[in-house]
């Protein structure tokens, strides 16, 4: 229904500010290109230090996120008890965190069961981390099954803490993860993203650092607080 209202509502507007490409593609069908502009959301404070990261022979993979459907953590608990039965050694090392999220519909909400039943087969609960900078320090790699998103600030921030990325081929993950700055899989497919988590854990050394060394720069140079900002006053014309 909104964007039935959108060329209505936003038509109205000087200038219409997007997140994500696709967002921009729509926009594009009922205002013309100069009045609008992508912007890398609201900007994320970028470490003064990239942190050193040695190589990782067993990874640390975590998904972070609020507990929710929408956020594909159902196929993260289906594709990791795949991922845990074919890797034992993993056990203790495939961590999930965030709230659970009962302030929405039942049937998007993921149930405390499927997280026990999960928890069974060797993954980590450990609910919503107090130290962000804590808990992207201490994971390898960050994992976003989301099915969608406007611009992921977890994504952001596990890239500029030196994680490596995986997320779904959807807005707002793909503008963060593209050209050897991560790993992309399928939306909505277990197989899929347990394909992918087998590909991150198989990463030599060499393409570790790649992948870490590509989303720190980008992200650095496109989603950065300053770069944003910059962005914004450029298009507004302020000094």
């Amino acid at each position: 229904i909104l964007r039935l209202c959108y060329p209505i509502i936003l038509s109205k507007a000087n200038h219409v500010f997007t997140h994500n490409e696709s967002d921009a593609r729509f926009i594009s069908n009922f205002l013309e290109k100069k009045n609008h502009s992508v912007v890398g959301g609201s900007g994320i404070s970028i470490p003064k230090f990239q942190l050193s990261r040695k190589p990782y022979n067993n990874p640390k993979i975590a998904c972070f996120s609020r507990l929710i459907k929408d956020k594909g953590v159902v196929h993260y608990l289906e594709a990791t008890k795949l991922i845990l039965k074919e890797f034992p050694f993993l056990k203790g090392n495939i961590v999930l965190a965030g709230r659970k999220y009962k302030a929405n519909f039942k049937s998007n909400t993921v149930s405390d069961k499927e997280i026990d039943d999960w928890i069974k087969c060797g993954g980590i609960y450990i609910g919503q981390p107090t130290n962000k900078n804590k808990f992207y320090s201490s994971n390898d790699v960050i994992c976003l099954p989301s099915y969608r998103e406007g611009l992921s600030n977890v994504l952001l921030e596990g890239g500029s803490n030196g994680c490596i990325l995986m997320t779904t081929n959807v807005p707002g993950c793909k503008d963060v993860v593209c050209n050897n700055s991560g790993v992309l899989f399928e939306p909505k497919s277990t197989h899929s993203l347990y394909i992918a988590i087998k590909r991150i854990i198989n990463l030599n050394p060499q393409e570790q650092k790649d992948f870490r060394i590509n989303c720190f720069n980008k992200i650095k140079n496109k989603f950065s607080k300053e770069k944003v900002i910059e962005s914004y006053h450029k298009i507004l014309g302020i000094e």
